[in-house]
């Protein structure tokens, strides 16, 4: 996560630059440049100071902590192999083994970049094609794209952005466009070949780059071939399980521990993310499922602790997540889209409000984005999206009202500062009120108060 918005920063202050005119800041044409390398410097610069707060140092000097490196399986169902080191024999453990790559088979064998390695780059790619439209492929496409290199991304048949509700998606398709990206939708992936340039020496990470040729199929389209001199897989993660053992802890009794990983399929847990050994517990982005952000693996981590050591019954099914991509403008949502809610017969509106119309973002000069509100009759928010500056901040509000059963009405009567972007949220559950106090019955019963008062009066004066 903080790579990336370190590199989404820079790029960010790139594009300001390039708006300034709008706002009559004057800049000589062909004096702005990035210089990649300071770029990546600075990025390593604040990991290495954000990396000490889950350094094996604070945890075992300051938390108390006993930390084994390295390489761990599982030698029973209460044991833990270190490979070169001790067995460790527990009355409970959590897995958090978290998430890798997934690569794609024409990508099998091939050396390329995905969001672990990227950081490695000490130069700019002139090209570089990005398999995967979701939110990593795209906040590194756009990105890469302002810092100077041209972006092509290949993006699947589900489409562009397909976890964000539609509105949202060509909003962000529209937006990285504009700084130059290109999209190539709805192709196959069939081959991928690596030429190295400058010998076979020649890295993944610095000028001489490799030249990859991507061959693409749609049926009765034929085949496009792409050239680009550096690749990035985004094609989504897939849990890192790979060589734990979970068979000899979780495949049987005691005595019965001979099911293979292969037979237990996905680590399943229950509500309290408990395993099939109620011993083992697991949390983040081990477990199936699309919420694999930091965040969720903090707050399924605190579950799975108070579960596993004080018993407390804690149900991680109740975990509102919200979630974030950090795109300009930025995507977050909380909640049930409008798809998911229609699919489930819940009756609900939707409340938007552009954000273009927030007086604060006309100040700033933001011309694109909205806040959407999908509300039941009784008020009650169901889902949200935000698009536009600081939507992930934004999102926390919604969540809060959500997680606490404070309805639209409530949001709409909690006073913000004016003029803050923020208000595009408060403005939206506003228009949930307004539906309310206008909507044919609502008139009819303000006319017999009405009424009322005008014929109490009348007989008052007589």
């Amino acid at each position: 996560c903080v790579p990336s918005k370190a590199l989404i920063a820079a790029s960010r202050h790139m594009a300001m630059v390039r708006k300034s005119a709008d706002f009559g800041v004057s800049i000589p044409p062909g004096t702005i440049s990035a210089n990649f390398a300071t770029v990546m410097a600075r990025m390593r610069r604040i990991r290495a100071e954000i990396s000490e707060h889950d350094s094996v140092r604070r945890y075992s000097a300051e938390l108390g902590v006993d930390v084994f490196a390295g390489d761990a399986s599982f030698a029973g169902r209460n044991a833990l192999q270190i490979q070169g080191g001790p067995v460790l024999h527990f009355r409970k453990c959590i897995i958090a083994s978290g998430a890798g790559a997934r690569v794609p088979a024409a990508l099998q064998g091939i050396p390329h970049l995905t969001s672990s390695n990227l950081w490695n780059l000490e130069a700019l790619p002139p090209r570089l094609l990005v398999v995967g439209s979701g939110p990593i492929g795209l906040e590194i496409a756009q990105a890469m794209q302002r810092l100077g290199s041209q972006v092509t991304v290949l993006s699947g048949a589900s489409g562009v952005f397909a976890s964000a509700e539609p509105e949202a998606s060509l909003l962000i398709r529209q937006a990285l466009e504009r700084d130059g990206v290109t999209f190539v939708s709805g192709r196959l992936l069939r081959v991928v070949r690596r030429a190295p340039q400058g010998g076979e020496a020649a890295g993944l990470y610095q000028a001489p780059f490799g030249m990859y040729t991507a061959e693409l199929e749609e049926e009765g389209t034929g085949v496009r071939m792409l050239e680009a001199e550096a690749l990035l897989n985004a094609t989504g993660r897939v849990p890192n399980l790979e060589g734990l053992q979970l068979g000899r802890a979780l495949g049987g009794d005691s005595s019965d521990c001979s099911e293979s990983d292969d037979q237990l399929g996905p680590l399943a847990v229950d509500e309290q993310l408990r395993t099939r050994n109620p011993d083992i517990f697991a949390a983040g982005d081990c477990l199936p499922g699309r919420d694999r952000f930091t965040h969720a693996a903090e707050w399924q981590a605190r579950v799975a602790v108070r579960n596993a050591l004080l018993s407390e019954g804690l149900d991680a099914r109740q975990l509102l997540v919200p979630r974030a991509t950090y795109t300009d403008p930025e995507v977050a949502s909380v909640g049930r889209s409008a798809k998911e809610l229609r699919a489930a017969g819940v009756i609900f509106e939707t409340f938007t409000r552009q954000a273009a119309d927030v007086d604060r973002n006309r100040c700033d000069g933001v011309t694109e984005g909205f806040a959407a509100l999908h509300v039941a009759p009784s008020g009650v928010i169901l889902g949200a999206t935000v698009v536009g500056p600081s939507a992930g901040d934004h999102i926390s509000e919604v969540t809060l009202c959500m997680q606490h059963g404070l309805t639209a009405a409530d949001l709409a009567g909690t006073m913000h500062p004016y003029p803050t972007a923020a208000e595009v949220v408060r403005q939206a559950a506003q228009a949930f009120v307004r539906s309310r106090i206008f909507k044919p019955e609502s008139q009819e019963m303000l006319k017999l108060a009405s009424e009322s008062t005008e014929l109490v009066r009348s007989t008052i004066t007589k």
